[in-house]
């Protein structure tokens, strides 16, 4: 307060002394007193008081005054404006020698906006002051000498007076100065002296000096970086009013990355630059509002300023405003205006407005398609070195998107781009290098690029190196340098990179398995909106697989993924609600999220939905509607609906039968590599099943399927391989294509080699190695392995008898419905043999069997209800299942049939349908029923006589392999043939019987040798045939055998011999041989007479139907 009092007294008493001065005739106190009046400066303002005392120092003739009086009235600055009046005082100052008022006047004269321009006097009165040593007309005048304004243009004059108004210390000159000095374009470039202008027009306080000097001190650019001292004079500018420098300092100080965030006097500065006019100061806040991040949003004043700083002509600010509107990001979409503000700042010359125009030109989505304006915008940009658009040009040209396909000029650009550094550039380059599609394949300079790329910054380009690194297929694996680009990009926010890292890291592929963060980046990417991930951690939560089970949280999860458009999610959300085992049953649900996924046209979907509606599974049956989507899906080229809808077609089941474009759809699958289609067109070729039957192209496309790893199609190709049945055997190939199937997980092929192994007929016999692999198949559920090992373990075939594992392996496969295995579990429970006798299980089962369509089994069961064998009889159903099944051409339930309705023992007798049957039989090939049915003709006891028909249906069996028609054949042509042929062609195939080791040809044979009727007498050969039938077990060559040695007819006689084998065919049941052995036994001769033995054999030869003439056995 005292301070104050001093200093108010000091005041007074010097407003006394200059007006005591001025009242005295002082000129300089008159002028003083006036300007601190007006000024308000030491003296209570009063600009009436002020003018006087001005006006009345300036009428003395001092020329200070004067111009200071014209300045003021003219520009309005303290006093009211007067032009007129203000012009009359500066001309009287310059006249009267005032070096300042002659600058102000000339300068004025020259702009023209205060005084009428004169370029003429102005350049007069420049010339004055700048002669008379006025640092600031030396600026202005070399200026307008650089700029040619007003002046013809001289460059060396320029630079010589503004070279003079900077070593007369003018800051603006200094500034001029340095700037032309650093630029290098009119002066030789001298960064040091341009330096140290600035710095001596910084410590001047030239606002715009200080500015520049505070961005080198930031950017460490010419002068040593220093960041505090950099803002200090960023500061300084802003305080004294440089609009630029406030809006760079405004916008460091919101970013808060060079100094320390402090919003609000971020705010402060870049709303003092925005309200003094600085167009990218009205920019950047208008981004800050409508954005949000850094300053609370406000769209309204973002729009308004961002419209004013395109207003203002900033052309990016109207390039941002002209994409937003155009977009309708944040703001309200607006396509014409939009428009509007992006050409404004193409035709502005702003390069990315031009490339970003050009590029949507072409692309012909937000505007209307415009090819030849679009290219025209995106070259100019490119030409001007926008490195987003030579990328884009690069891009286009390459792909022949939006612009005609040019390679060589395509690369070019993309080359350009990313030579000037352009990450996306050199990514795309790096991509298009390694993939070899477009341009010619170069691995080593893609992976250059890719390491560009990421060098540069480009998270995309560090995610895909990762990927290339951790996999180490196209580059050289590198785990460690993989995780790292990965890690790398993660943090840098690469969404799908986030979510590579989360899951790798859960599952522990490529990466040490690390659950609790793989967790933590996989939730990142999904709060992050990445809907796969989003979709991987509710699939994870939801099944409770590497994460703890949250039923709750992974269905939000997965909704969320689904609603962001991810199919995956879609597809995991269908299966949940149909299948109802995690989550309650919904098939509305289900079906409705199954058609969402399918809806976004996405090719696999369609399929999945099509096959739905077709196969009625879980979704109400719509084969029509199933028909459209799989036809999308096929068209939209996907193979597996195209080898869908092609084998649907040529099978005819679900939709109409079209086998010429069943045979199209399978053949683009297939040669769109899809191995199931391959493996399905192989097989209908290779069986010539709906296709015409063509070998060579079967097995091309089995083999192709096959090696495509279809584990189906290599155990086909091997088996076939192995069996023959329809391509060139190769046992050891097929060998090896089973083997390679069953080592990779193919259960069927692992039971067929553990088989084949076991059984050692085709492939070498590996008992162990066999019971491994049908073990393995059988322990993976595969229902035919489990009966096979437990078949074989039943009978003790090849694997040592175990009846305890046999049941084990029968009933599980019996339990999970395979119908054989039924089948066999109810017939050994039936007849007890081997496992316990369980009538009404066995029943249950072989019922079991019969109603899940095994024919064997219906036919089984019709046999034993007809004969009421361990079942109940019941001739109605027994005859019922008989019917069906020989209906549906089981030629075995035929042949039955057939027999039983001609005997008319079990059925009631219908010779007419009976030999229906049993001809039907045997057209099917029945060997039985051939047999039979020529049997019955030749005997013509049931059927009528038809020796003919009878021959030709014994020589159909006998040629199909049949020993025992060879047998009935050869004897029927020998003793009944009437022709000298029939008794050549019998023995032929009496011949062919006995050395297909049929027992009774054999005896018969060589009865016929014995006896040398019609037939030379061959005895030597005779006797080996008829000892061949007897060592065979044959009753009758046993009994004719044991004859011919006990009378030596034929034979050396040999009456033990002869005993054993008589004895030997009376205990097979040969009826003759029991009467003659009781015969001899009774008479005594050749062994000891037993009379009590006698009898038992000839009452059991009496039972068997032997007679004696006139004789009774007792």
């Amino acid at each position: 307060m005292n301070m104050d009092h001093k200093e108010s007294q000091q005041n007074n008493e010097e407003m006394k002394i200059y007006l005591r001065e001025a009242e005295a005739g002082n000129i300089e106190a008159m002028r003083i007193v006036g300007l601190r009046y007006i000024d308000g400066d030491g003296f209570p303002q009063d600009i009436k008081a002020g003018t006087s005392w001005l006006e009345k120092a300036a009428k003395t003739g001092d020329s200070i005054s004067m111009g200071l009086l014209g300045q003021m009235l003219l520009q309005g600055d303290g006093l009211e404006q007067n032009i007129e009046e203000g012009e009359k005082w500066l001309r009287s100052s310059a006249e009267a020698g005032n070096v300042m008022a002659m600058g102000m006047l000339g300068s004025l004269l020259f702009e023209g906006d205060l005084l009428k321009p004169n370029l003429v006097e102005g350049e007069k009165w420049l010339w004055k002051a700048a002669k008379a040593g006025d640092a600031q007309s030396m600026r202005i005048l070399g200026y307008r000498f650089l700029e040619g304004d007003g002046v013809v243009r001289n460059l060396e004059e320029g630079i010589k007076w503004i070279r003079k108004a900077a070593e007369a210390e003018e800051p603006a000159a200094m500034r001029i100065l340095a700037i032309l000095l650093l630029e290098g374009e009119i002066v030789e470039q001298d960064i040091e002296e341009g330096m140290k202008w600035i710095c001596l027009a910084a410590e001047l306080g030239e606002p715009i000096a200080m500015r520049i000097r505070g961005r080198h001190l930031l950017a460490g650019d010419h002068l040593e970086q220093d960041v505090e001292e950099g803002v200090k004079w960023l500061r300084r500018a802003a305080e004294a009013g440089e609009p630029v420098a406030a809006g760079i300092l405004g916008s460091l100080l919101l970013e808060g990355e060079v100094v320390t965030q402090d919003i609000e006097a971020g705010v402060m500065f870049l709303l003092r630059a925005a309200e003094m006019g600085e167009p990218i100061a009205m920019r950047l806040l208008g981004i800050y509002y409508l954005e949000g991040e850094v300053l609370v949003q406000n769209i309204q004043e973002g729009e308004r300023w961002l419209r004013q700083a395109a207003e203002a002509g900033e052309s990016v600010a109207m390039r941002i405003l002209g994409y937003r509107l155009l977009t309708g990001d944040v703001l309200s979409q607006d396509i014409e205006e939009g428009e509007k503000w992006f050409r404004k700042a193409a035709e502005a010359e702003e390069v990315i407005a031009m490339g970003v125009l050009g590029d949507i030109l072409l692309e012909g989505e937000l505007l209307k398609p415009d090819r030849e304006n679009g290219e025209r915008w995106l070259r100019q940009a490119a030409e001007a070195h926008e490195t987003v658009a030579m990328r884009m040009l690069g891009y286009r040209l390459l792909s022949g998107d939006g612009l005609e396909k040019n390679i060589v000029e395509g690369e070019l650009w993309l080359r350009r781009a990313a030579e000037a550094g352009e990450p996306i550039a050199m990514r795309l380059l790096a991509i298009e290098l390694m993939e070899g599609d477009v341009l010619n394949q170069n691995i080593e300079e893609g992976e250059k690029w890719f390491r560009f790329a990421s060098d540069a910054g480009d998270p995309i380009a560090m995610r895909i190196l990762a990927e290339l690194l951790l996999e180490g297929q196209i580059l050289k694996q590198d785990i460690a340098q993989g995780e790292s680009w990965l890690r790398q990009a993660a943090l840098l926010g690469e969404v799908t990179a986030m979510r590579m890292l989360g899951n790798d890291l859960l599952h522990g592929r490529n990466l040490e398995q690390n659950v609790e963060e793989g967790e933590r980046w996989l939730r990142r990417a999904a709060q992050a909106e990445e809907p796969t991930a989003m979709g991987m951690l509710g699939n994870h939560l939801v099944h409770g697989e590497k994460l703890e089970q949250d039923i709750e949280e992974g269905l939000k999860w997965l909704k969320r993924a689904a609603e962001a458009g991810e199919t995956i999610a879609m597809s995991i959300l269908s299966d949940l609600f149909l299948e109802g085992e995690i989550v309650e049953q919904s098939l509305e649900e289900g079906e409705k999220w199954l058609r969402k996924a399918a809806e976004t046209q996405d090719p696999v979907f369609m399929r999945i939905l099509g096959y739905r509606l077709m196969e009625g599974s879980l979704v109400q049956i719509n084969r029509q509607e199933g028909e459209k989507w799989l036809r999308q899906a096929a068209e939209a080229g996907e193979p597996i609906a195209m080898g869908m809808l092609g084998n649907l077609l040529l099978e005819g089941d679900w939709i109409e039968q079209n086998i010429q474009e069943g045979e199209k759809w399978i053949n683009r699958a297939a040669e769109a590599g899809e191995p199931v289609a391959m493996r399905i067109l192989g097989i209908t070729l290779l069986e010539g099943d709906n296709l015409e039957k063509d070998i060579e192209a079967g097995e091309k496309w089995l083999r192709k399927a096959a090696e495509r790893e279809d584990l189906i199609a290599m155990r086909i190709l091997g088996y076939q391989l192995i069996a023959g049945n329809m391509i060139q055997p190769d046992v050891q190939e097929g060998k090896a294509w089973l083997k390679k199937a069953a080592e990779l997980g193919e259960p069927i092929a692992m039971g067929m080699l553990g088989d084949l192994l076991i059984e050692g007929n085709i492939i070498r016999q590996d008992v162990q190695e066999g019971k491994k692999w049908l073990y393995q198949a059988a322990k993976m559920g595969e229902t035919v392995a489990m009966r096979l090992l437990g078949y074989r373990f039943l009978v003790g075939d090849c694997l040592e008898q175990n009846t305890i594992e046999a049941e084990k392996w029968l009933r599980q496969a019996a339990g999970s419905g395979e119908a054989i295995a039924m089948r066999i579990l109810g017939i050994e429970l039936l007849e007890g043999d081997i496992l316990e006798q369980n009538l009404e299980e066995g029943e249950t089962w072989l019922r079991q069997a019969t109603e899940v369509g095994d024919v064997v089994a219906a036919r089984i069961l019709g046999n034993l209800l007809i004969q009421g064998n361990f079942l109940s009889q019941d001739l109605v159903e027994g005859e019922g299942w008989l019917r069906r099944v020989a209906e549906i051409g089981d030629s075995e339930a035929m042949r039955n049939l057939g027999i039983y309705l001609i005997e008319g023992e079990n059925l009631p007798r219908d010779i007419e349908e009976g030999e229906a049957w049993l001809y039907k039989a045997a057209e099917q090939e029945d060997i039985i029923a051939m047999r039979v049915l020529g049997n019955l003709y030749i005997e013509g006891e049931i059927l009528e006589k038809d020796f003919e028909e009878g021959i030709k249906w014994l020589e159909r069996a006998s040629a199909a392999g049949d020993s025992i028609s060879m047998r009935m054949l050869g004897s029927t042509l020998i003793f009944d043939g009437e022709r000298e042929e029939d008794f050549e062609k019998g023995i032929e195939w009496l011949e062919k019987a006995a050395k297909a080791d049929n027992p009774a040809a054999m005896g018969l044979l060589g009865s016929l040798l014995l006896e040398g009727e019609r037939v030379q007498f061959n005895p030597s050969e005779g006797e080996m045939w008829l000892r061949r039938a007897a060592e065979a077990g044959e009753p009758t060559s046993m009994s004719l055998l044991a004859n011919r040695l006990l009378d030596g007819d034929g034979l050396k006689q040999d009456a033990v011999e002869g005993v054993k084998w008589l004895r030997l065919a009376a205990e097979a049941g040969d009826v003759d041989a029991m009467k003659r052995l009781g015969e001899l036994l009774i008479e005594g001769k050749w062994m000891d007479r037993n009379i009590e033995e006698a009898g038992k054999w000839l009452r059991k030869a009496a039972e068997a139907g032997a007679t004696w003439p006139n004789k009774q056995v007792h």
